[in-house]
Parts: structure tokens; C-alpha cells; sequence
């Protein structure tokens, strides 16, 4: 799939930057947001993403573009939870990072909309967003491609964060905060976390 790295090509700065508020709890978060790196310049983004950041009055980072292990590893589970724990003491907002926003960042902000109640439905449309503002996918146009994105990446996400177990009969905020406590994450911590997501 094509990736996307001219300004022109998109109708917003936000949608070039891959720049939105997190889908928690079924609503729009004004705490945590999602973008393409601010720091790493590799799609060209990084000048529009610090000028979303600045607009919206973000300055913790917490960034995954470091990280080169795959998502679903014990590595990047262990990684993530000590990055995440990084916001625990921290006043809102937070914004998730990685190269472009897209996969790494997928991943994180997957478990944290688990976490935080979001309905699967709402789910699958965000971790979509990316490939709409990174690589031009058009629900009208694109759909066989949709339905295999949601099959062979979301739903083998989740997949994995369920322990390689089915997931449909399963409640998805129970299986995030499993994968947390898997990783090391103190029930504590876990519920200091949740309270943020629900800011």
C-alpha cells in the first residue's frame, strides 16, 4: 500500500499529521491523542505535528519511533507498560508516537481504548483513521481491503492481547487490563491509568 507524504495530498493538518484525540470510552479524549512523530522526520511530518502540539497545549511525549521490536513480542509488552507508567504522575495531555503514527502507535492506543470501555466498532475505526491519513484507504472504494485490515491486523491484535485466545465472547477492557498485569503493571498502577483515560 502506497504511502501518502505530500501536504497537498491531504485536506487538513491534522489528517496529514495523522493527528486526532483517542476514541475513550466511546467519546473524543481531551487528554490523550495519537499522531506521527514530532522528533523523527521520516514521512515529513514532524514540523506540522509540533505546530497540532503546541495548538493543543501538548508536551509529554510518549514516544514508541525508539522501539524496534515487533508489537506482538514480550519485548514491546514489557516496553510499553514502562512507558506508559511514565504518565501515571503526569498532568494530562498525552500523545502516543511512533514514525507514523500508525502500527506501534495502533498497538498502544488499541489497548488503551480496551482499557477505557471503547466499543470494538469505535476501535476499528480509529486504528483505520491511520491508514486513511497515511496511505489514502477510502471506505467507499476500499472495502474488501477494510474487511481484510480489520480480520488479518485488528482482530489478530486483539487476538494476542488475549493471550492467543478468541475474543468474542470476551469483555475487551478485561483483556487489556490482563495484558497489563502480564507485563508487569500493578493493579494500582493500572487503575491510576484508567482514571486518566477516563478524564
Amino acid at each position: 500500500m502506497k504511502h501518502l507524504d505530500n501536504r497537498e495530498d491531504f485536506r487538513t493538518d491534522e489528517e496529514f499529521a495523522n493527528f486526532r484525540n483517542l476514541i475513550l470510552a466511546n467519546h473524543k479524549s481531551m487528554t490523550f491523542f495519537r499522531s506521527a512523530s514530532a522528533m523523527k522526520n521520516k514521512y515529513g511530518r514532524a514540523s506540522t505535528v509540533q505546530q497540532l502540539m503546541q495548538k493543543n497545549s501538548i508536551h509529554l511525549i510518549v514516544d514508541f519511533s525508539d522501539v524496534e521490536y515487533r508489537c506482538m513480542s514480550d519485548e514491546f509488552g514489557f516496553i510499553l507498560v514502562q512507558k506508559l507508567r511514565t504518565i501515571l504522575g503526569e498532568d494530562p495531555p498525552y500523545i502516543i508516537q511512533c514514525d507514523a503514527g500508525k502500527k506501534r502507535t495502533g498497538f498502544v492506543c488499541l489497548i488503551l481504548e480496551m482499557l477505557s470501555g471503547t466499543c470494538y466498532t469505535d476501535i476499528v475505526n480509529d486504528y483505520l483513521e491511520s491508514y486513511k491519513n497515511n496511505n489514502g484507504l477510502n471506505s467507499l472504494v476500499n472495502s474488501e481491503i477494510i474487511k481484510d485490515i480489520e480480520v488479518q491486523k485488528i482482530q489478530k491484535l486483539i487476538y494476542y492481547i488475549n493471550g492467543n485466545q478468541d475474543f468474542e465472547k470476551t469483555n475487551l477492557e478485561k483483556i487489556a487490563y490482563s495484558f497489563l498485569q502480564r507485563y508487569d503493571m500493578s493493579q494500582r498502577e493500572i487503575q491510576i491509568l484508567q482514571q486518566k483515560l477516563h478524564q
